[in-house]
């Protein structure tokens, strides 16, 4: 149940995602610049979830707490209005704590400068393959790895994507398929 309303709720901002990316592919060239915009704004995202990140990982317990609270909540409902009302808190929780955020801004980038059948395929298959793992394996895995540990790994690779976009950028290279109509 936890499971299906998470990758809903990721299905459903996942096209919406891939949908913005390419009105902003599509955009009339008069509102073209000079200036690349899209690839300055995706190292400035990039940069902004890298500290964010490290932050986290250094707070640490804050956002274990948070997640405590949200599977209380999910054991809570499922208890007490059976499984279509945990799908919809599932489903609620997940979209609520998703809009915005990285995954969101990443699958934007990547839907402008990439095919949006790939993207999306890519992106619902990496939000399958990471919920799976929470759901089947995450308090197992919690006892070996710490959420301090997981943040400071990304918040180290966001960076890392940060500096590769704005090289890119400098160097005036483009995605293999970026926009050629």
């Amino acid at each position: 149940v936890a499971f299906a309303g998470s990758m809903s709720a990721l299905s459903v901002l996942t096209v919406a995602s891939v949908a913005v990316g390419q009105a902003f592919r599509h955009s009339p060239d008069y509102l073209a610049t000079g200036l690349p915009l899209g690839d300055l704004t995706a190292t400035g995202m990039f940069t902004y979830f890298g500290i964010q990140m490290l932050r986290e990982a250094r707070q640490g317990a804050e956002s274990l707490e948070a997640q405590r609270e949200a599977e209380q909540e999910l054991q809570e409902r499922k208890t007490s209005g059976g499984t279509w009302a945990a799908l919809a808190t599932a489903f609620s929780l997940v979209f609520v704590a998703e809009v915005g955020d990285k995954s969101m801004f990443a699958t934007i980038a990547l839907a402008r400068d990439f095919s949006p059948g790939g993207v999306l395929l890519g992106a619902l298959l990496g939000h399958s393959m990471a919920t799976g793992i929470a759901v089947v394996g995450g308090s197992a895995l919690s006892a070996y790895v710490s959420q301090s540990t997981v943040n400071y790994v990304g918040g180290c690779l966001f960076l890392v994507f940060a500096a590769g976009t704005f090289w890119a950028c400098v160097q005036g290279e483009d995605a293999p398929d970026a926009k050629t109509d």
